[in-house]
């Protein structure tokens, strides 16, 4: 459905260098997961395997998100199933593994235009059936009134390098995460309730664990084009803020805050801050030890760590080639991860 995001975690597979050159920082895991490719901390491609995203299971076995499919693989990458899900951006799935949740795409011709909405998937890990959908076209009304720019759409540009196929976009989903235990005692905080940011709108969405109840709607004031949002066990959330503004001054930030107030109790930018304006996408993961790894498309696409107090420790770029720019191009999301158990234990080629 969305092809920008299948060219962004594309990158060709590479032979794995023996042994792998270890993190920046000790005690970090020892590989980065950049959509479907597995990196190592110099940036080089280890492997490359089929989709768009990817979940790696310890035991081997791959699930996989295509522009058509999306396919649970055993660990000799034979089939356990495939259902036609088209996801994209994120899917994440339950603590117990037994659910996964993931941002789909209804697309309805009005007045001849192809009008893009995001779904709300709930799918059955044994079967890959779905089992529950939230339409944010059937609560379209309701999100709008919430909406701080009038629910404005975004009309496609006929010039991108990748081909959208629709014409008009009124949601703009980009983070779907399952709410782990923390210290919020607030219904629509509980564990196993869902968040999703729709950056069109400007709003975040609670929604319960069957989909069927909008718990919460909020909009954060002044903060535009969020990604990869996360509420911490604390009861902060982490967020990518893509675009602030501050008089003629446009930037991004990495920010921690309170998502009842809405004061920011840790916020990372660079000096000066148009130095970080990464307008496009991107994605963020605390890690041990204060650390921060975050992706950024200012000038290039690249991978970044930092510490909390701003200090830049390791930086490399994304790996795949811009085919407009010719420089390294922009990568929605990095974690770092151990998929040592994955890789000893997948056949797949």
């Amino acid at each position: 459905m969305l092809p920008f995001l299948t060219l962004l975690g594309f990158a060709a597979a590479m032979a794995a260098p023996t042994p792998l050159p270890p993190p920046p920082v000790e005690g970090l895991p020892p590989h980065l997961s950049v959509m479907c490719t597995v990196r190592d901390w110099e940036g080089q491609g280890i492997k490359h395997y089929p989709g768009k995203l990817c979940h790696f299971f310890p035991d081997g076995r791959l699930l996989a998100a295509t522009d058509d499919y999306l396919t649970l693989y055993s660990k000799d990458m034979g089939q356990l199933w495939r259902a036609p899900h088209t996801l994209h951006h994120m899917m994440t799935l339950t603590p117990d593994e037994n659910y996964l949740y993931g941002l789909g795409s209804e697309i309805a011709l009005i007045d001849g235009k192809r009008n893009r909405y995001d779904t709300v998937l709930k799918i059955d890990m044994k079967t890959g059936a779905e089992l529950a959908r939230f339409s944010t076209r059937e609560h379209i009304d309701q999100l709008k009134k919430f909406s701080p720019n009038g629910h404005k759409t975004w009309k496609q540009a006929p010039n991108y390098w990748w081909k959208p196929d629709y014409d008009i976009e009124h949601t703009h989903g980009n983070t779907v995460f399952v709410i782990p235990k923390s210290t919020r005692t607030e219904p629509a905080y509980r564990e196993g309730n869902i968040l999703l940011n729709m950056n069109q709108i400007g709003l975040m969405v609670y929604l319960d664990s069957e989909l069927k109840k909008i718990l919460k709607i909020y909009h954060r004031t002044g903060k535009f084009q969020q990604h990869d949002l996360q509420l911490l066990p604390n009861g902060n959330i982490l967020s990518y803020v893509n675009l602030n503004r501050h008089f003629s001054r446009i930037f991004s930030t990495l920010e921690e805050w309170d998502p009842e107030t809405g004061e920011v109790k840790w916020q990372f930018k660079e000096k000066p801050s148009s130095n970080f304006y990464s307008h496009v996408s991107g994605g963020l993961q605390l890690l041990p030890g204060n650390l921060v790894l975050f992706s950024d498309t200012t000038k290039f696409g690249k991978y970044i760590l930092i510490r909390r107090d701003g200090e830049r420790v390791w930086m490399r770029p994304s790996g795949w080639t811009n085919p407009q720019t010719k420089l390294p191009g922009p990568v929605q999301t990095v974690k770092a991860v151990d998929l040592t158990e994955f890789m000893k234990n997948n056949k797949g080629g």
